[in-house]
């Protein structure tokens, strides 16, 4: 099986929970990093989420200061995510977080 790199996300937080990386009905997707960098010039509590079908569990919980860049990265690995699994984030005050979540695809299965 061989895997291609790929940004699933690159987007502003929502102040409410949303959708970042939707895996397939049949596919098998391998989070490599998710960056968090906060534009606004007050702190930002932000939360990652993994829904695996039956509920949403927080994988990261982070405060972000003004201007700061935070890097989630999965170096001996990555965190895989299961056919249907979502990874959604949220942060106190819309638009003002920045995230981008990168990994990598099956291709040629």
């Amino acid at each position: 099986m061989t895997f291609a790199p790929k940004k699933y996300s690159h987007t502003q937080l929502a102040d409410t929970k949303t959708a970042l990386v939707t895996a397939g009905s049949n596919n098998t997707i391998h989070i490599r990093s998710i960056q968090l960098h906060n534009t606004n010039t007050s702190n930002e509590d932000a939360i990652i989420y993994l829904n695996d079908g039956t509920s949403d569990l927080i994988i990261h919980k982070i405060t972000i200061k003004p201007n700061e860049t935070v890097l989630i990265e999965y170096s001996r690995g990555s965190m895989i995510l299961a056919p249907t699994d979502i990874i959604s984030g949220l942060t106190d005050t819309a638009s003002k977080v920045t995230c981008t979540v990168t990994g990598e695809e099956a291709i040629g299965v």
